[in-house]
């Protein structure tokens, strides 16, 4: 949390990741003041993406 708030102090925005389903994971990412900020989408090779 301390690194949090000095990178907060230097407009500086932390980052948190975790698996959406690691409920407990996301919990602390709630309690740690957090909001989810986007959803990574693994690309397949030859999925056109």
């Amino acid at each position: 949390m301390a690194t949090s708030f000095k990178a907060k102090a230097t407009s500086l925005s932390p980052q948190y990741r975790c698996q959406l389903d690691n409920h407990a994971s996301a919990a602390l990412a709630k309690a740690a003041g957090l909001t989810l900020f986007g959803e990574w989408q693994p690309v397949s090779p030859g999925s056109g993406n």
